[in-house]
């Protein structure tokens, strides 16, 4: 995951067969890496950042149960 100014962007790094993952799947991965830059990033901002998609992701994931 890449945080850039007021956005993350996301890489995927496994080749395309191996995507056939469902939403499910792609979001708790998303908050895995998260959860893994959070702990990393030192920059408030960044933090900021964050911490707001994963709020939303989690959101995302409760409204999707």
């Amino acid at each position: 995951m890449v945080v850039d100014v007021n956005k993350a962007t996301y890489s995927i790094v496994d080749s395309y067969h191996n995507l056939c993952l469902d939403k499910k799947d792609i979001i708790y991965a998303e908050i895995a890496a998260s959860d893994t830059l959070l702990k990393d990033v030192s920059h408030e901002e960044d933090k900021k950042v964050i911490e707001l998609e994963l709020a939303e992701l989690k959101t995302t994931l409760n409204l999707m149960t």
